[in-house]
């Protein structure tokens, strides 16, 4: 097996698992923290969009998903996890959003 093929498999198995974690969180538990260096769901989806958007850019930046401006505020290099789930998107457009990326 050639290393891209392998690099591709490799995340989109861990993308399926994820998914499959995640089905299983009820949405009004979506930011739960269970200590605040934890990492929530809402943030975990935002940040795994973004980055499978910045990894597309290295390869074919005409194949990067179209994200909102301030997916890369929250949810980029350096960003953490916030407790005011007003500050994010609904949890179905961040969904969506890291489907798509």
């Amino acid at each position: 097996m050639n290393s891209k093929k392998h690099a591709i498999d490799t995340l989109r198995f861990a993308h399926d698992m994820l998914d499959k974690m995640i089905d299983g969180v009820p949405a009004d538990k979506a930011m739960h923290q269970p200590h605040a260096t934890s990492n929530h769901v809402i943030w975990t989806l935002g940040h795994l969009a973004a980055t499978y958007a910045w990894f597309c850019t290295l390869t074919d930046p005409k194949a990067a998903p179209n994200l909102p401006d301030s997916y890369n505020g929250l949810f980029g290099m350096g960003s953490k996890p916030l407790a005011d789930s007003a500050k994010y998107p609904p949890l179905a457009e961040l969904r969506k959003n890291y489907d798509t990326a």
